[in-house]
């Protein structure tokens, strides 16, 4: 039985999608079984005995690529396992820390949401208070006469009772803007410090297949 060799994280990566590569195509180039004419070859060019030979030998090759990759990615759950990194300050696994990137895709459909309610609920507020200002000009008129006449107490008092009933507010109960600021720093200092910590990682720590 021949030794273990020594992988760097990072290698040992690059080693398990050269071969899942290297399975693809395999599978993808195998003919298992094939019908042919008699007295004609397979496929115009191979008899029966070298077409058994060769799916013979790609199933063993295949079979063979699989235990691979199967090794070095056991081996590399292991370490994933144990291995512990700290992120902005928070000690984890290298799992954890994989399980945390993968779902960072939920932080950021929550950000996306919430920008694009915010900006939603902004242009409301703007459209309508639009509106009613200039409907409350028309009643300020109306009831006060033209502006020459209008007397500056009258027109506050006209313009309370009428906002009162009529301004749009913001209902803003988690102020967003500034939770949207949080949330989008979270995610990048997460991101950036992840992929750096990692690739150092990936870098120094060793396993044996």
């Amino acid at each position: 039985m021949s030794e273990p060799i020594e992988y760097s994280i990072h290698r040992a990566l690059s080693e398990n999608n050269t071969l899942e590569k290297k399975i693809n195509k395999v599978v993808k180039n195998t003919n298992y079984i094939a019908a042919r004419k008699r007295g004609s070859k397979i496929y115009d060019q191979h008899t029966d005995e070298e077409f058994s030979k060769m799916v013979k030998a790609n199933s063993d090759a295949l079979n063979a690529l699989i235990e691979n990759k199967n090794k070095i990615k056991a081996r590399l759950d292991e370490s994933n396992a144990k291995t512990v990194i700290k992120i902005n300050g928070t000690e984890m696994t290298v799992a954890e820390a994989l399980v945390r990137k993968n779902n960072i895709k939920y932080d950021e459909m929550v950000l996306e949401q919430m920008k694009r309610r915010l900006a939603i609920a902004e242009d409301k507020l703007e459209e309508e208070n639009y509106e009613a200002k200039n409907k409350l000009d028309r009643h300020i008129e109306t009831t006060l006469g033209k502006k020459e006449n209008q007397k500056a107490t009258d027109i506050d008092t006209l313009t309370k009772i009428y906002n009162q009933h009529h301004e749009w507010v913001m209902i803003d109960p988690i102020k967003l803007r500034e939770t949207i600021a949080e949330l989008e720093e979270k995610i990048f200092n997460f991101t950036n410090e992840l992929n750096f910590v990692l690739a150092e990682s990936n870098t120094i720590t060793k396993i044996y297949i």
